[in-house]
């Protein structure tokens, strides 16, 4: 399966970034990165979601620029689609009120899917919670950190990024989602300190 650049996709745009707070688009943009390009059958089969109910979503995707077209299926001639590049992330405009706003119900998905994904697989039959293999884990910290850390913590981080970026459908392999959020506490919204007093 030919893949598309590795060339990042950066979305800072706030209409692209609301079109994807739909948790079944932003779902659609996760699975095109991991099996694209992919016919919506494809993807259908992999999000185990009917594909009558994804065209609508390919084509405010399409119309976005969030997805694009690639080389027909050999055989059917099936439209494909793939994400521009990869790894697709949101590129944060830390001034813009609008941006945040739709990135925090991008992030609001986020958090609803995590949570949706985490009721379905808690039971023995899909589910390992203890060992090498464990694949069912939820959990919150905190910390101070120094910048140091800080760019420790995001290196780790890029890392689980790569993992979940290359990861084709193959034997032994399993759909996994990950979700994190990882953010300065702020009381108030007033500015969190450097260190305690």
């Amino acid at each position: 399966m030919k893949r598309s650049p590795s060339t990042s996709f950066h979305i800072h745009d706030v209409k692209k970034i609301r079109a994807i707070a739909s948790p079944v688009r932003a779902s659609v943009i996760d699975a095109l990165e991991v099996i694209g390009p992919a016919t919506i059958l494809q993807v259908a089969a992999t999000l185990s979601y009917p594909a009558d109910g994804l065209y609508y979503h390919f084509a405010v995707l399409e119309r976005n620029g969030l997805v694009v077209r690639a080389d027909p299926e050999r055989g059917t001639g099936a439209r494909r689609f793939d994400v521009p590049g990869r790894p697709v992330a949101l590129r944060y405009r830390l001034h813009d009120r609008q941006q945040r706003a739709a990135t925090a119900k991008v992030v609001a998905t986020m958090t609803r899917s995590a949570e949706r994904s985490f009721r379905r697989a808690f039971a023995p039959e899909h589910a390992t919670a203890e060992g090498p293999h464990r694949n069912l884990r939820a959990g919150r910290r905190t910390a101070w950190l120094t910048d140091a850390e800080l760019a420790t913590l995001n290196r780790h981080i890029e890392q689980i990024h790569a993992l979940f970026g290359r990861g084709l459908p193959r034997s032994g392999a399993r759909l996994h989602e990950f979700t994190y959020v990882l953010a300065p506490m702020v009381a108030n919204g007033r500015r969190a300190r450097a260190h305690p007093r």
